[in-house]
C-alpha cells in the first residue's frame, strides 16, 4: 500500500532518478542512514517496468553542483533527492526547478549554528520536506511553542507533521525492507525451539549520551555470568545474526533521551532489533508507551529490567507458541509501520501535499 502511494507521486511528476546526496564514502555513523534510504530508493526504482528509474548516491563534491552534468544532475530528468543540510551535506547540492528534496534539518547547521535558510521558497511551495528526527510530541509546549497548532498526528506512531514548518518529525526507521523481514518472521515461524541464547548484545555508539547506562548494564550482565557484548560491527549481516541469536539485544539509552513522556528520543536501534527478530528491551518509556499492546520488557532502573528480562526468558521456555505468536505480530507491526518506506511515504504525504488519505 505504502509502496504503491510512493510510485503514484513518481509516475505524477514524471521522477526519473532517485537522488541520495552525500555521505557515500564517509566514515560518519549517519552514513548508515543515507545507506539506508538509498537501498530504499533502489527497492523502489526495481518495481518500475515500464520505464526506467535511475538511483545515485553521491558524495557532497564541486563536481555535482553543475545541473548540466550528464552524471547525476541535468535539466531533462525529473528528480527526488535526499540530503542531510543538518550535517552540511548540501554544500554543493543545486536547487533545482525539476527536483523535490527531502531534506533532514530542524533549523540550523549541527557544527556552526548558522542558520539554515536555502530551501526556505521550496519549504513554502511544497517542494521541499524537512525530516526531523522525532524529540519531543507536539503538546510539549518548552520545545513546541505552536503546541498542537498546525500539528497532523501520523497514525499508529508518536510522530507528527508540522505544516506550519513544513516539517516531518520521524524517527529513523529499521533498514530492513518488508520482504526481508518477513523472511526473518518465516525463521521464528518454523522455529522448534529458541533461535536465540541467553547473552546480551549491544551494537552502537557508547558516548558521553549512554556510557553510564551501558556500563551499568555491563556490570549487571557482569554479576550474573551472563555474556556481554558491546561493539561496533560493521559487517551488517553479523550485526543482525548476533541481534537474532541474543535474547537480551537491548535498547537502552541515557537520560537525556528519555527525560519524560513528552520528551524522547526513539532510537532506529529498536526498529532494528525487532525486525532482526529480538524482544523489545528498552529503558525509554517514550518507546514503551509507542508499542503499547505489545510485549515490551521496560523499566527505568537497570536491575528490575534485568529481573524482568530473565522473568520473561523462562516464560518463554515454558511456552514457546506463546512466545513466538506475540514475536511475529511485533515484527509484522515494525513490518508495516516503521521502514524507510513508510517515512519517504509521510514526507510525500504530508510535506508535498500530494496524497490524501481516504
Amino acid at each position: 500500500m505504502v509502496t504503491y502511494k510512493i510510485i503514484q507521486f513518481i509516475q505524477k511528476h514524471r521522477i526519473n532518478r532517485l537522488i541520495v546526496h552525500g555521505f557515500k564514502t564517509s566514515t560518519h555513523t549517519h552514513r548508515y542512514i543515507h545507506e539506508s534510504i538509498y537501498n530504499t530508493f533502489v527497492y523502489i526504482a526495481s518495481i518500475f517496468q515500464h520505464y526506467q528509474i535511475e538511483v545515485f548516491w553521491c558524495d557532497d563534491q564541486y563536481s555535482t553542483k553543475y545541473i548540466y552534468s550528464p552524471i547525476i544532475y541535468n535539466p531533462l530528468d525529473n528528480f527526488l533527492i535526499f540530503s542531510t543540510p543538518h550535517l552540511e551535506t548540501d554544500i554543493y547540492l543545486p536547487l533545482l526547478d525539476n527536483a523535490y528534496y527531502i531534506l533532514h534539518y530542524r533549523k540550523y547547521k549541527v557544527y556552526s549554528d548558522i542558520p539554515i535558510t536555502k530551501y526556505d521558497n521550496l519549504l513554502l511551495t511544497k517542494r521541499a520536506v524537512k525530516y526531523v528526527d522525532f524529540r519531543y510530541s507536539p503538546d510539549n509546549i518548552d520545545y513546541h511553542p505552536n503546541n498542537m497548532e498546525g500539528v497532523i498526528e501520523i497514525d499508529k506512531t508518536p510522530f507528527w507533521f508540522d505544516t506550519i514548518e513544513n516539517e516531518a518529525n520521524l524517527a529513523w526507521a529499521t533498514n530492513l525492507l518488508p520482504e526481508d523481514i518477513d523472511i526473518n518472521i518465516e525463521k521464528i515461524r518454523a522455529s522448534e525451539k529458541p533461535l536465540f541464547i541467553l547473552q546480551s548484545y549491544f551494537c552502537g555508539s557508547v558516548w558521553r549520551v549512554n556510557n553510564t547506562e551501558i556500563e551499568c548494564w555491563k556490570k549487571i550482565c557482569e554479576s550474573r555470568n551472563i555474556n556481554c557484548i558491546i561493539e561496533k560491527q560493521l559487517d551488517e549481516q553479523i550485526h543482525q545474526k548476533n541481534v537474532m541469536k541474543s535474547y537480551l539485544s537491548i535498547s537502552i539509552q541515557g537520560s537525556d533521551q528519555r527525560q519524560s513522556t513528552n520528551k524522547y528520543y526513539i532510537p532506529c536501534r529498536i526498529f532494528k532489533n525487532i525486525s532482526y527478530g529480538a524482544i523489545p528491551i528498552t529503558n525509554n518509556i517514550g518507546v514503551y508507551n509507542m508499542l503499547n499492546g505489545f510485549r515490551v520488557i521496560y523499566d527505568v532502573e537497570h536491575d528490575k529490567l534485568m529481573e524482568k528480562s530473565i522473568e520473561r526468558y523462562h516464560e518463554i521456555q515454558n511456552n514457546y507458541q506463546e512466545y513466538k505468536d506475540e514475536q511475529i505480530r511485533i515484527m509484522e507491526f515494525v513490518r508495516d509501520h516503521h521502514t524507510y518506506l513508510n517515512r519517504i511515504y509521510t514526507c510525500i504525504q504530508y510535506g508535498f501535499s500530494e496524497i490524501k488519505e481516504n
